[in-house]
């Protein structure tokens, strides 16, 4: 049986952080990442695949074969129905979309502050990021000379990158109109109830995780 944890959570909601604190549990593997500022980068096992879009088929895209006697948390933007498929054993923790009107608004603008307006540390860093999203908009197409020069500047803000995916120059305005026009909540995405393998949480809440510590000590101490 592979061990594997999923924190499922729509963008902006902190899964990653959810991630860190997870693995600081005995019976998980130290998870590495990083601060950056206000946000959490995580390196998982599976190299951030399962924040992709998950197209079909890509459960041949990925290998089950960790024997590893602790969990490896994963942070994932996919459903746990959906990654049970290749994962039938796993626990899924879900962080719930945001239900009112103001949460929704607050999402958004915590997506725009936290990560639109944030940057990465190294390099390397900021291609991983560029191509995140090239994948989804520019059918991973690798950066140009010129924009190689502008990911070196460490100033750049995540939401220039994601101007230099989309061939815009990389400023605030450019910034602002990509961030109108493409984050949006899906509000629809995690509304789901507790079952064996599933833990879920409401929106705004997983900075409290205890719960969800008491939770996977049961499942796991009961084995």
């Amino acid at each position: 049986m592979n061990r594997f944890i999923f924190v499922c959570y729509e963008h902006g909601t902190g899964g990653e952080g959810l991630c860190a604190s997870i693995s600081g549990l005995p019976f998980c593997e130290d998870l590495k990442f990083e601060r950056m500022g206000s946000r959490t980068w995580t390196y998982d096992y599976f190299d951030k695949f399962f924040l992709r879009d998950l197209v079909e088929g890509w459960e041949h895209s990925v290998t089950a074969d960790y024997k590893g006697e602790k969990y490896q948390v994963i942070p994932s933007h996919a459903d746990p129905f959906e990654i049970q498929k290749k994962f039938p054993d796993a626990y899924y923790i879900v962080i719930n979309s945001p239900v009112t009107v103001e949460d929704k608004i607050e999402l958004k603008n915590t997506i725009f502050e936290k990560v639109w307006k944030t940057r990465h540390n190294t390099f390397a860093q900021r291609i991983g990021y560029f191509m995140q999203f090239s994948e989804i908009y520019n059918k991973g197409k690798k950066p140009t000379r010129d924009q190689l020069k502008k990911l070196k500047d460490d100033k750049i803000l995540n939401g220039e990158i994601r101007c230099l995916v989309h061939g815009l120059e990389p400023n605030d305005h450019n910034m602002k109109i990509l961030w109108s026009k493409h984050v949006r909540t899906k509000t629809t995405l995690f509304k789901h109830k507790e079952s064996a393998t599933i833990f879920p949480i409401p929106y705004g809440t997983n900075g409290n995780t205890k719960p969800v510590h008491e939770w996977l000590r049961s499942k796991i101490d009961s084995k």
